[in-house]
């Protein structure tokens, strides 16, 4: 897509950390103030968060290169509506490249504070993400997501419209703190079933049949019915002033997942992105982790868990077509 798709006519723009492949693009109602849209630009190495900090240096004293746009005003503001009058896009967010690839698109008052986000996709895998991410949205329970606001065409593609979610990302480290429990126990569902019988549980054994080895340790009790996030990690929760956490992208996300699933998968993330630790160091951590966070859990149990976390995470990689060459894709595998 073009990226000044999004942005009004005439409006100037600058990408982090270029042109060439930009992640991040401001309009120029953004330049007075860069610094506020950091968040937008992730970094957990000390390479990383030193390399942004000159660019949004650079950036706030004009030096970045910047473009003349064309735009199309008229399909974003259609798609937009009256409900949101007065607002403008101010930045976008460049996904990965790939089958699974998005832009977000955050549109701010006259105050430069945010009030919606759109995200846009125009691969079909990309799309279904989206639609499955409007479906989670519309049956969460309200105060821990987004709300969804509408998603129907716009331009060559999908476009979901939802509301901001204030607060500051979570801070990427190894622990669990209280917000994050207490956002894990909003999303427990009513049902529980045997491990056999869960539907998570059914539907991965359908894809790898294999993993019926882990499930010995996980007979003999009920196993309750989550929703599912899918893809929880520290750049996708956002923690407000009065420590309520709130988590973003949900296009991973699914109505019967399996209890412990996302802090498990949160604690390899980190591991293995983060802390860069080696796979069979992780999952002997979280394991321990788990028995001492979850007195209920044996570590039978949580090796299982872990486990069947792995392979649900390597299955991910496999579903957006990552090559075998793909990082997280063998690391997950080892842990499995």
């Amino acid at each position: 897509m073009k990226l000044d798709s999004f942005f009004p006519t005439s409006r100037n723009l600058i990408a982090l950390p270029n042109w060439k492949s930009p992640h991040l693009v401001l309009s120029d109602y953004a330049f007075n103030n860069v610094n506020c849209y950091k968040g937008l630009y992730p970094a957990s190495t000390f390479l990383g968060k030193l390399h942004k900090e000159i660019l949004f240096w650079l950036a706030g004293l004009g030096l970045a290169p910047t473009r003349n746009v064309i735009g199309n005003s008229l399909s974003l503001e259609k798609f937009i509506g009256s409900s949101f009058n007065g607002i403008y896009p101010t930045a976008m967010v460049i996904g990965t490249p790939g089958k699974t690839q998005k832009f977000t698109i955050q549109l701010c008052d006259k105050t430069r504070s945010p009030v919606a986000y759109i995200k846009y996709a125009e691969n079909p895998l990309a799309i279904n993400r989206l639609k499955q991410e409007y479906r989670m949205l519309s049956l969460l329970p309200i105060g821990i997501a987004p709300q969804p606001i509408k998603m129907e065409a716009i331009f060559n593609g999908m476009g979901l419209l939802m509301s901001s979610v204030n607060g500051d990302l979570v801070k990427p480290n190894l622990d669990w703190p209280i917000p994050i429990k207490t956002f894990i126990s909003k999303l427990r569902r009513e049902h529980s079933y045997l491990v056999t019988n869960h539907p998570w549980i059914k539907r991965l054994i359908n894809r790898y049949p294999e993993c019926k080895g882990c499930l010995n340790s996980l007979m003999g009790r009920f196993w309750p019915v989550v929703f599912l996030h899918g893809d929880l990690a520290p750049w996708n929760l956002l923690v407000a002033k009065d420590k309520v956490v709130q988590a973003i992208d949900w296009e991973s996300s699914e109505t019967e997942g399996f209890p412990y699933i996302d802090l498990i998968y949160y604690f390899l993330r980190v591991a293995a992105l983060v802390r860069k630790m080696s796979p069979r160091q992780a999952a002997m951590a979280v394991q321990e982790k788990m028995v001492n966070e979850f007195p209920e859990i044996s570590i039978e149990e949580a090796k299982s868990l872990v486990k069947l976390t792995a392979l649900f995470s390597y299955d991910q990689r496999v579903e957006e077509q990552r090559g075998n060459e793909d990082y997280l894709m063998n690391w997950y595998q080892q842990v499995y």
